[in-house]
């Protein structure tokens, strides 16, 4: 009876090992302090990023076995005009979905994009934007191929001027 109760013992564990490997993991990841700094593709100022004072910085990401990540818990940032002391402040609090897949990198939720190179920007994306929707990235050999947006989008830039 041992020897069964044994055998029924690791097959209950090879059986729950695939269950367990697959549990999402959970990790903190609060806003940190940030600067987007001038250039030719981006706002002819810096920006400073800072977690906005006397709000929530709770942000966590679940990361799923496949790779895919939802982020989520409540973060509000303020964006400040390095040069005229100018801010805003932004809600980037999730849910927000990321995934890669092959040689694509799709998001959805809010979120801050920059440093995207210009070629590849499309029409309704800021060069540096405060988004809501969808942002689908395509790598190749060389770097980014292609960026497509579905959603609105705000332009820092200008409301930091």
């Amino acid at each position: 009876m041992r020897v069964f109760s044994g055998i029924f013992a690791v097959l209950l564990l090879t059986l729950a090992l695939p269950v367990v490997a697959s549990a999402p993991i959970i990790v903190l990841n609060p806003f940190t302090a940030s600067v987007i700094m001038a250039g030719p593709d981006n706002c002819p100022f810096d920006i400073a990023l800072v977690p906005q004072q006397g709000r929530p910085n709770n942000g966590k990401l679940i990361v799923f076995a496949d790779g895919s990540t939802i982020g989520h818990g409540a973060t509000f940032v303020t964006a400040t005009n390095v040069a005229t002391s100018k801010s805003i402040n932004l809600n980037i609090s999730g849910p927000g979905q990321f995934s890669v897949t092959d040689n694509t990198l799709t998001g959805f939720g809010p979120g801050l994009v920059y440093n995207l190179p210009p070629n590849v920007l499309p029409p309704n994306l800021p060069p540096v934007s405060f988004g809501h929707g969808r942002t689908v990235v395509q790598f190749g050999n060389l770097g980014i191929v292609s960026v497509t947006f579905t959603g609105t989008a705000e332009n820092l830039c200008e409301l930091l001027q």
